[in-house]
């Protein structure tokens, strides 16, 4: 997909983060659609691809949040990087790999978010909020990461052009 096909995608991821996903907490968790779609499409299509999806989506995510601008970007583009680094792409059939990198990548995103506010003067408590909004969060991610990841895997498998047997030149 290209990265201008990634814009009305990730505004609809963004939509619904920002209207449903509220209402779906449990345990003060909540599923961070727009990191597992980031994510999701990263293993599958590669970090080039998921960069341009990070960034798309944190800067669109930023701009309807109370977060100053770039810093779901900023989480974004360092979780698709470790991702790629550590992982590379994964096959969409995989579901273990993807829910444990939603552990990881849900820690990593909300350090870089408290960091950022720390640092623009909006320091929430480390500790409280790692055991009250991380925690829940990371196993809500893993979880909610195996129907992203199914629903995005049959969608890239669908687009990807396909071999053709059988014909001569």
């Amino acid at each position: 997909m290209s990265g201008y096909l990634s814009i009305p995608v990730l505004m609809v991821v963004v939509i619904v983060q920002a209207t449903v996903m509220p209402e779906l907490e449990i345990a003060g968790g909540i599923p961070d659609l727009v990191l597992l779609v980031v994510l999701a499409w990263t293993l599958m299509a590669g970090y080039e691809r998921g960069l341009v999806w990070a960034f798309v989506g944190g800067i669109l995510q930023d701009l309807i949040s109370a977060v100053p601008l770039g810093t779901t970007s900023l989480a974004l583009v360092i979780v698709t990087s470790l991702a790629a680094l550590a992982l590379g792409q994964i096959s969409p059939r995989n579901l273990v790999y993807p829910a444990l990198a939603a552990l990881g990548a849900t820690l990593v995103a909300h350090l870089v978010s408290l960091a950022v506010l720390f640092v623009a003067g909006r320091p929430l408590p480390l500790i409280a909020t790692l055991l009250s909004v991380t925690l829940p969060g990371m196993a809500y991610n893993a979880v909610v990461m195996i129907p992203v990841y199914r629903l995005l895997g049959a969608f890239y498998v669908a687009r990807r052009p396909r071999r053709v047997e059988g014909f001569a030149r």
